[in-house]
This record gives structure tokens, C-alpha cells and sequence, in this order.
């Protein structure tokens, strides 16, 4: 018996980008800050995609998108040649198209019930991102990352992803527990030359980098989604790499979110009388970073000698939230309400999200790392931390 459920549709998607302009009300500062030209985008989106069982145990599922991007003026867009210079600058009035790319993304999806409990899963897809985020900036607050669409300097990211899984019910379905192994190719896969600038930088497309990149990995879940007490535990070991041309002599490196273990753990309790608890503890390999392999003195200055990009890690990433829910009002009332207190970071781990080698003085003029201007001093890293425990109080209404 075949059965077959289809599904289609269309998107249409205007993207305005204003990549790291900023306002100032002081119009004689504003003068000194130049005006980085600005992006109009337009993506069309034609996806169908069909579902089908063959027997029993064989279900697939089979689709296409269909993006269509065009970039549009009014703007101004320079052009760069093999060695990242300047060669042409040609500006577009209202609405002409300079640029479009189009990019099949083909999905499938095969499953196969071994019997009622088990069953086998393969995949591939393919994505693409037209809109890139560039920031190489290690701060998860920062305020300062620019957008750009792809365009003439910047092709389309594309990526392709494979997995195969095994998934099983297990204790008459109170628990389930699923193993997936992936492997992904990134294409055009974005970076950046050393020492950057990407902001208020008219030239931004020039300190980019376009390169390869792949990641795989393992992930396993067993999961309790029945009764007062649910939950999960997860661990994903992965790794992901880049090969960027002219980045790290050509070599390849680990990625900034290059993070080998990965574990959860979720908990949760329902008193089924107006209270929820929950507890979550995660952890997290260390994210990569590049420290220096030594130093010189020059003139009676140190100066930091570095080797290969993200050669070293920081300390690993672990916190627990905890959470408690009161519901104020019966249950099946048309109005609910209830408070929600909780507690991020329970335990005050201090997670470093960026480290410092540089001589550093605070507000007194003292010298945070050991030193003195003249002489040598001991290395010594400073880094900076999320803060600890951080509390919150949330009530919340539903009518």
C-alpha cells in the first residue's frame, strides 16, 4: 500500500542590512565616522516536498527547496581582485539588481521500522545561507556584530549533511533512547585575514576570508517523556575543522566552535498541585582560542610571538539552572497565571569567555598582570568571566 502526503509552498522575504553604521547626535563627531554602504535583498522561496510509505516498515519523505536571491540598489559596491584590493566601485540606483544566486537545496529522508520499537534512520540535506553574521568578536554580549548578504565578494555558504540514526523505545515506551552519527560540508565557509576590522569599515568584504569546512560527530539521548518526573540526558562528541586559503599558512584548524563533548542533563518534576521543578546542568568543551607560543623584547616592550590559529582552549564551560513554577490558578481556567523563580548558574561557576597576555592597568594605574614598563615580566593571563549567580522572578498571564 502507498500512501503519499505533499506539501508545497512559496516565500517571499525583503532584507534590509545596515552593516555597522551608527547615529551620533553630536553631528561634528558624526563627520569623523564614515558611512558604510548599505544592503536591499529579496529572497524567493518555491519548497514542495513528499511523504510516502512503501510496506509496512519503509517510510520516506523527499523535498526540494528552491531560494532565489537577488541583492538591489540603491547602494554602492566595490570591487576586489585576487589579493583583496580595490579594483572598480560601481553604484546601483533604486531597485537594479546586481547580483543573484540561486541555490537547489534537495532533502531526503529514509526510515525503516525494524519492528514496533526500533527503527533506522538515514538523511541528507542540503542548506544554504545567504545571509552571513561576520563577527570575531569571543564575547556572547556583544552588541557589534554587522550583517552582509552575499554578493559579488561573498558567495552563498552552502552545506551538506548526512546521518544515519537508531532509535528505540524502551520499558513499554516510558523511555527512548536514539543514536545519530553526522557528517557535514561547509562551503564558502566564512573568515576572516588576521587582525580584521569589520567595523565602520566602508571595505569590510575585503577582510574576508572564503574557505572549506566540515564537522561530524555522535550524539546519544535517552529521554523520559511520561509521568510527574521527565527528562533527559545527552552527550555529543564532535569535531569541526576549516581550511581557509591565506588563513593559518594554509593549514588546517580547529574552528572557534570546535567543542569535542557536549553533555545535558534535564530534569523535571510535576507535582500535578501547582508546582514544576527543574534543574539543568550542562557541559561544554572548552571553545578554541589563539594564544601566543612565546615573546621578544623589543626596545624594552614584549612583543607576543604567535603559531598556529586556535592552538589552545579555554577552561571547560559547565553551569546548572535551576527553576521553580508556582501555578496560581486551578487547572482548566480559562485564565492562567503563575510565578516563576529561578536560578541561573546556581553553583557560581566563573565560565572565562576571553583571556588577555597584554600588560593591562585598571582605574589606579596598577598593572593587573605583573610587570612594570621597562623591565620583563612574569606571563600571567587575566580573563573575563559571565558573572556568577544570577537570580530572576518572572510572573507571567495567559488569557
Amino acid at each position: 500500500m502507498h500512501q503519499n502526503s505533499i506539501r508545497s509552498g512559496l516565500e517571499v522575504t525583503y532584507h534590509h542590512s545596515n552593516p555597522g553604521n551608527v547615529t551620533l547626535e553630536n553631528g561634528n563627531a558624526a563627520t569623523n565616522v564614515p558611512e558604510v554602504a548599505q544592503y536591499h535583498s529579496m529572497e524567493y522561496v518555491f519548497y514542495a516536498s513528499n511523504e510516502q510509505r512503501i510496506g509496512k516498515r519503509f517510510s520516506i519523505r523527499y523535498g526540494i527547496r528552491l531560494p532565489l536571491w537577488q541583492d538591489t540598489g540603491p547602494t554602492d559596491v566595490y570591487y576586489f581582485d585576487a589579493n583583496h584590493q580595490v579594483i572598480d566601485t560601481i553604484g546601483y540606483g533604486n531597485n537594479s539588481v546586481y547580483f543573484t544566486a540561486f541555490s537547489p537545496e534537495p532533502r531526503l529522508n529514509i526510515q525503516f521500522q525494524i519492528n514496533e520499537k526500533s527503527s533506522l534512520k538515514a538523511s541528507y540535506n542540503r542548506t544554504t545561507q545567504f545571509l552571513q553574521i561576520l563577527s570575531n568578536s569571543t564575547s556572547p554580549f556583544t552588541s557589534l556584530e554587522v550583517w552582509a548578504p552575499c554578493g559579488p565578494n561573498i558567495q552563498p555558504q552552502t552545506a551538506d549533511q548526512v546521518a544515519v540514526g537508531y532509535f528505540r523505545d524502551i520499558s513499554r515506551a516510558r523511555f527512548s533512547f536514539s543514536a545519530e552519527g553526522y557528517y557535514k560540508w561547509f562551503h564558502h565557509h566564512t573568515d576572516y585575514r588576521d587582525h580584521a576590522n569589520l567595523l565602520f569599515n566602508t571595505l569590510i568584504e575585503g577582510e574576508l576570508r572564503l574557505g572549506e569546512a566540515w564537522s561530524y560527530g555522535v550524539e546519544f539521548m535517552l529521554r523520559k517523556s511520561t509521568g510527574k518526573l521527565t527528562g533527559w540526558i545527552g552527550y555529543t562528541w564532535s569535531r569541526a575543522m576549516v581550511q581557509t586559503p591565506g588563513i593559518n599558512n594554509g593549514n588546517v584548524y580547529p574552528a572557534a566552535y570546535d567543542r569535542p563533548n557536549d553533555i545535558c542533563i534535564n530534569i523535571s518534576y510535576d507535582t500535578r498541585n501547582h508546582w514544576i521543578f527543574t534543574a539543568n546542568w550542562i557541559f561544554l568543551t572548552g571553545s578554541t582560542f589563539t594564544a601566543p607560543v612565546g615573546f621578544y623584547y623589543n626596545n624594552g616592550t614584549s612583543v607576543p610571538l604567535y603559531g598556529d590559529k586556535n592552538n589552545d582552549r579555554l577552561p571547560d564551560y559547565h553551569r546548572l539552572d535551576l527553576s521553580a513554577i508556582y501555578t496560581l490558578n486551578k487547572p482548566g481556567n480559562r485564565y492562567q497565571h503563575s510565578l516563576a523563580v529561578t536560578l541561573y548558574n546556581a553553583y557560581g561557576r566563573m565560565n572565562p569567555f576571553s583571556v588577555n597576555f597584554n600588560k593591562m592597568m585598571n582605574d589606579n594605574g596598577d598593572f593587573v598582570v605583573p610587570s612594570n614598563l621597562n623591565g620583563s615580566y612574569e606571563l600571567v593571563t587575566t580573563s573575563i568571566s559571565v558573572a556568577g549567580i544570577i537570580p530572576s522572578i518572572n510572573y507571567q498571564f495567559k488569557f
